[in-house]
């Protein structure tokens, strides 16, 4: 006679989510069917996450399980996944130099879990052209981040005030997107009389890409920033990432010594150092 399959369902809360995991392993009865010496492979399905959350592997889920299985005494586990989503961001994750470094954490915030992953990589790149799966193109599009950029402006002085998203149809009707869902970043110049925002559209999804136009294109695509030493200063902006648009500083007469950079997520600048008399 066939033994009859068992279902465990638990109610959770953020707070106990890891622990009722190891409860749901106990009402599954997990050692009756599991040797502990034996080799324990967990699936793990991270490529659909966003549009189908209920088909996904969650970090606290698969967590909760190794906690569980690893306190029973099963000490081979090995997590396979998708050649899609994970390998794609490790191979689109190479570092400017050194050795690539991903951090992950998951914090509570208020009756919400919050994973944050950072890393060194530099990203895919803008002009990359993604295959036919919906995986990579979520990948690139999580790609566009602001912290780099943030970064690279505080090398000129520049300070975060804040961040926020701004989303909604109100918003949509400002930029007649519609509803639109836009992260921004808003950074306070030396002076403190100034202001630049930085913003990353997540949706509706991006329809043009003008980063690498050249300098001379259509369209308010760059900003000049005065300088007190042009030289320090295009040495602290090449630590990230920044690389002359042209071969040279150019000396404007006795006046001022210019040049064009180009930054993270293809950001275009104008440097301009005064010249004292004399």
């Amino acid at each position: 006679m066939a033994s009859r399959a068992r279902v465990a369902v638990l109610r959770t809360t953020p707070a106990t989510v890891l622990d009722d995991y190891d409860r749901l392993l106990s009402l599954a009865g997990v050692e009756a069917y599991l040797p502990a010496d034996s080799t324990v492979i967990l699936k793990d399905n991270i490529s659909w996450h966003y549009p189908f959350p209920s088909a996904n592997t969650t970090p606290w889920q698969l967590e909760g399980t190794i906690v569980g299985l690893r306190r029973r005494g099963y000490d081979k586990l090995v997590c396979v996944q998708n050649k899609t989503v994970v390998t794609n961001a490790f191979k689109h994750g190479r570092p400017v130099e050194g050795t690539l470094q991903v951090n992950v954490a998951l914090r509570h915030e208020g009756d919400h879990m919050v994973l944050t992953v950072r890393d060194n990589g530099r990203g895919v790149e803008a002009n990359f052209a993604a295959g036919p799966g919906f995986g990579m193109k979520l990948v690139k599009s999580l790609a566009v981040q602001l912290d780099a950029a943030i970064e690279f402006f505080g090398e000129l002085g520049l300070e975060l005030e804040g961040r926020a998203w701004i989303e909604g149809e109100w918003a949509g009707r400002v930029t007649g997107l519609g509803d639109q869902r836009v992260e921004i970043a808003m950074l306070r110049t030396p002076d403190g009389h100034g202001r630049l925002e930085l913003s990353r559209f997540v949706a509706p999804e991006v329809v043009a890409d003008h980063r690498l136009a050249p300098v001379n294109a259509l369209g308010y695509l760059r900003v000049m920033f005065a300088v007190d030493d042009i030289d320090d200063t295009l040495a602290r902006l090449a630590e990230h990432g920044a690389q002359l648009v042209s071969d040279e500083v150019v000396r404007y007469e006795d006046a001022y010594r210019l040049c064009y950079v180009r930054g993270p997520e293809g950001i275009l600048l104008g440097l301009a150092e005064e010249l004292q008399p004399g």
